[in-house]
C-alpha cells in the first residue's frame, strides 16, 4: 500500500499537482522512503484521528489546505465514518482507495428466545452490515485495486455501483525482470547451489500472509523429495518472525530456509527464486505477485482477493482454491517435477502477463486520469 501511494503521488506531482503524503500515528513513510521526506508531513504534527472528536478532526484536516483528499486503506474499517464525513465536508473531493478484500457478509442467522419459541432479529448481522455500509457514504469515489475488492463492497455492503471504480495495480517491468547475474549473486551469498530449486516469498510476516503454511508444506515436500536440492527464501519482517524462525529450526528443514530481514531492492532478490509462494488468507491485488511474475518466477498462490485476475490460466502458474492446503502442496510437488523447458515457458508466460496487463505507467496514468476527472 505504501509503495502504491508513493507511486501515485509521484505521477500526480509530475502532472503539476502539489502533493503531500500525510502520516497519522506512525512514521513508516519516512523510514521507507527517505528521499520523499520533503513531501511527507511528519506524523508528530498530526494526532491520531481515531482519538479525536468530530469537530477536532475537521479542525485538523483544515490545516492541510488541500483540494483533494485521497485515503489509501489497508482494510475497509480503517479510520472511521466520522473521519469520512469530516473529509467530505472539508475537501472538494474525498476519495478512498481500498487495497484489501473485505470479508463478505455471512448469511443472516439469529438465536431464539423463550426456550426457542421466539426468534431473534439477528442484530449482530445488521450491526456488521451497517458498519460497512456507513463507509460508503463519505467518499465521492471508492477506488479498488481489483474487481474482487469492489464486488464484495457492492454485494455485501451495498456500496453504490456508480461510486466504485476498479483500477488494477501495476509495476515497473523494466526494473522487475529476469536477471541471471542477480540470481547467481544472491544464491552465492546465501550458499545456495546454482542448480537448486528455490521457493521464495516476500512480504509482511503476518498471520494473514500464511507463511507458516508455506514452511509446513516445504517440510513435507523435502521429506518426500530427498533426491532433489530444495531451498526456501523468506524475506520480510513482522510479528510472525519468531514463530517462523522456530519452525525453520525443525531438523528436516534446518539450514534449507534462509531468512532476509529487510530488502530495499527486491528486484535483485526475485530472480533467485524459481517459484514464488503466496499462501495468503486475504489480499487485494498484491504487488509482490506482480513483481515476482515480472522477474520470471512461477507463482503458486491461493486464489484470494484479486489474485485470480492475475493468474488467469494454468500456463501462468498454479491458482489454488482458498484454504486448500492439500491443493497448495500438490502444486508445490508438481512444480519440483516440472521439466526445465516447461519451467522456462511458464516463467516467460508469467512475465508476459504482467508486461501486457499490469504495467505501472499505464495503471498509474489511469489512476491519475480518474482522480483529475473527479475533480473537474
Amino acid at each position: 500500500m505504501e509503495v502504491h501511494t508513493v507511486e501515485m503521488a509521484g505521477i500526480l506531482e509530475s502532472r503539476g499537482h502539489d502533493v503531500s503524503i500525510v502520516e497519522i500515528g506512525s512514521n513508516l513513510y519516512k523510514q521507507k522512503f527517505p528521499d520523499k521526506k520533503k513531501k511527507i508531513i511528519a506524523y508528530a504534527e498530526l494526532p491520531q484521528l481515531r482519538n479525536q472528536g468530530f469537530f477536532e478532526i475537521i479542525a485538523i484536516l483544515r490545516k492541510l489546505k488541500s483540494d483533494i483528499c485521497i485515503f489509501p486503506k489497508g482494510r475497509l474499517q480503517e479510520g472511521s465514518w466520522s473521519l469520512d464525513l469530516a473529509a467530505r465536508l472539508v475537501f472538494s473531493r474525498y476519495i478512498t482507495i481500498e487495497h484489501l478484500a473485505s470479508h463478505p457478509m455471512p448469511p443472516k442467522s439469529s438465536t431464539r428466545h423463550l426456550g426457542g419459541l421466539m426468534p431473534g432479529c439477528g442484530i449482530w448481522w445488521y450491526r456488521r452490515f451497517l458498519s460497512g455500509y456507513l463507509r460508503s457514504l463519505g467518499p465521492h469515489q471508492v477506488i479498488c485495486v481489483s474487481n474482487t475488492v469492489g464486488n464484495i463492497l457492492m454485494a455485501s455492503y451495498s456500496f453504490p455501483e456508480k461510486k466504485v471504480k476498479t483500477i488494477h495495480n501495476g509495476i515497473n517491468s523494466n526494473r522487475f525482470k529476469p536477471d541471471h547475474e542477480c540470481k547467481m549473486t544472491v544464491r552465492s551469498k546465501l550458499d545456495i547451489p546454482e542448480k537448486a530449486l528455490v521457493f521464495g516469498a516476500i512480504g509482511r510476516l503476518d498471520e494473514v500472509k500464511g507463511f507458516e503454511l508455506a514452511l509446513e508444506l516445504f517440510k513435507k515436500l523435502i521429506s518426500g523429495c530427498r533426491d532433489k536440492e530444495l531451498w526456501f527464501i523468506l524475506a520480510g519482517s513482522g510479528p510472525e518472525r519468531d514463530k517462523l524462525g522456530k519452525m525453520a529450526l525443525d531438523p528436516d528443514i534446518k539450514g534449507k530456509v534462509k531468512f532476509i530481514e529487510f530488502i530495499d531492492k527486491p528486484w535483485e532478490l526475485y530472480p533467485a527464486f524459481d517459484f514464488f509462494l503466496m499462501p495468503s488468507r486475504n489480499e487485494g491485488l498484491p504487488l509482490a505477485l506482480l513483481e515476482a511474475m515480472a522477474c520470471g518466477c512461477c507463482p503458486i498462490a491461493m486464489g484470494v482477493g484479486g489474485i485470480p485476475e492475475v493468474i488467469t490460466n494454468m500456463e501462468l502458474g498454479w491458482l489454488i482454491k482458498p484454504d486448500d492446503k492439500e491443493g497448495f502442496f500438490q502444486a508445490m510437488n508438481e512444480a519440483v517435477e516440472l521439466e526445465s523447458d516447461s519451467l522456462r515457458r511458464m516463467a516467460e508466460k508469467a512475465r508476459e502477463q504482467i508486461v501486457l496487463n499490469f504495467k505501472a505507467s499505464t495503471q498509474f496514468s489511469a489512476l491519475a486520469d480518474f482522480i483529475e476527472k473527479i475533480y473537474r
